[in-house]
This record gives C-alpha cells, structure tokens and sequence, in this order.
C-alpha cells in the first residue's frame, strides 16, 4: 500500500493505492474487488442529506457480509482541502451530513 499527497497553493491532496508486484494471486484479486465493491457502495450513498455513518456503513455492511470485519479497523474517508484530514469524517462513529463540496479518498 502506499500513501501519498501533495499541496498546491495552499490545498491538499491524499492518495491510497494497493498495488502488487508480480501476478495478483487469486486471494489478492478477490479481497481487492470485495473492497472496490464496498467503496463503490459507498460513494454511491454520497448525497445531500445522508449522514456519514449511512455511508460508512454502506461499505462497512458489505465487508461484514464477507467475513473479512475484523479487517476494517479504519474510518472509510474523510474530506479534504486546506488540511490533508478535514471534515466530513465518515465512519461508524461521528455522524455529519454528506452533499457538502468535499472529496471522498479512501
């Protein structure tokens, strides 16, 4: 996994990317799509009105229902901007409204 960012004028950027050297194997195929399929969910649920932990748990929901739980040990995202952590949070935890001019990374 590696995680990186930039600021340009005054604005930040945050970036996770799995990769793999060499051939995925078929485990490392099947956790990367259960975890594109819980992100996808998740951004789908992305609109005004909808709290942070609807969204959270749109991904979170769909990765208990494979049995892989006990691995979502972080927040699904986070907004950001002037710094690199900013609301809205959105996990389990903090409930706040998305549809505001925020990115949604991890």
């Amino acid at each position: 996994m590696i995680d990186f960012g930039i600021r340009y004028q005054g604005y930040c950027s945050d970036e996770t990317c799995t990769v793999v050297t060499g051939t995925p194997t078929p485990k490392q195929k099947e956790i990367f799509s259960i975890v594109k399929t819980a992100h996808d969910r998740a951004i789908d649920k992305v609109k005004p009105g909808v709290s942070s932990q609807e969204i959270d748990k749109a991904a979170r929901s769909y990765i208990a229902k494979k049995d892989l739980e006990k691995y979502f040990v972080h927040a699904t995202g986070h907004g950001v901007g002037l710094n690199l952590h900013e609301e809205p949070r959105i996990s389990s935890l903090k409930k706040t409204n998305s549809g505001r001019r925020y990115g949604f990374y991890h």
